[in-house]
């Protein structure tokens, strides 16, 4: 596929009915070159599979999504680069590499892309120092196991679910050493939205932060760890890179509910930041990934 299919392939919206909405069209992206080894996007077909397969209340697909590494490390990636003249209404940025993985062109064009209205997921882990989290790290739990997490303040759209009891997301998956994320100060509207619990420290740490929409920007979400959204972590069949040598759980395999719960917050994160509104997409069930 070439670049313009990359950029502008979100434009596939040929034969809609006039009172159907649109697509919303996601991209997701790495930081790092494609590496079978690492945190490839491969690793992470899971999230585009679930995201490809979500339906609106009406049966039609909500979204359209393209999935991609980076290119060569050491010049402009060309999609990001240009994202702002895209018609992508959001990006998903997997900060999952140990060194910079975004040139200074790259920063531009995402920064342009929010200034026109464009929605951000940014999330990284422990090991990429560049990326919005701080350390120390945070032990939620083993890879393989899910996490309770809590809501902080008046509960956010991204947060809601009505199957669960108290009616928002209650569960996402674990990982042993999940960073934190903090409100910039510099963003108007920026507020923690989540908190999750380390079993190591016993201290609380901030999971996820919202920047509301503004006339100056589109809205975000920066998350603690990538981790909530790769394969491995969803289902451990899917493997991990070799590098990967932390001894797992199964307590997502044993409890549906963690992965509804996770599945949930994936849409609702995906349909407000294209200024959809999660209240009216139908609830999930849950099935295992």
């Amino acid at each position: 596929m070439s670049t313009d299919d990359f950029a502008f392939g979100a434009r596939r919206l040929s034969g809609l009915q006039p009172k159907e909405q649109p697509l919303i069209s996601v991209l997701l992206q790495t930081t790092i070159a494609p590496d079978a080894d690492d945190w490839s996007i491969e690793r992470f077909g899971l999230l585009r599979q679930f995201l490809s397969g979500s339906r609106g209340s009406d049966g039609r697909p909500l979204f359209n999504v393209i999935a991609r590494d980076r290119g060569p490390v050491g010049r402009p990636d060309p999609v990001l680069s240009a994202l702002h003249g895209s018609a992508f209404d959001e990006l998903w940025l997997l900060a999952v590499g140990t060194e910079e993985g975004l040139m200074p062109e790259d920063c531009e064009g995402i920064r342009r892309f929010r200034q026109r209205g464009g929605g951000l997921m940014l999330t990284c882990d422990r090991r990429a120092p560049a990326a919005a989290t701080r350390r120390p790290a945070y032990h939620s739990g083993v890879n393989g196991d899910y996490q309770s997490v809590r809501v902080v303040g008046e509960p956010h759209a991204v947060l809601h679910d009505p199957l669960a009891p108290g009616g928002f997301v209650r569960y996402l998956p674990a990982h042993p050493h999940e960073g934190m994320v903090m409100a910039p100060d510099n963003e108007p509207g920026a507020r923690v939205i989540l908190r999750g619990h380390s079993f190591a420290s016993g201290a609380d740490f901030n999971l996820a932060v919202a920047i509301e929409r503004s006339a100056e920007r589109g809205p975000a979400i920066a998350q603690s760890s990538f981790r909530h959204f790769c394969d491995y972590n969803w289902n451990l069949a899917k493997g991990a890179p070799s590098f990967v040598n932390d001894v797992p759980g199964d307590g997502l395999e044993h409890f549906p509910e963690a992965v509804r719960s996770t599945q949930q917050y994936v849409r609702n994160v995906a349909l407000w930041l294209a200024g959809r509104s999660p209240f009216f997409a139908p609830s999930l069930t849950g099935d295992r990934p």
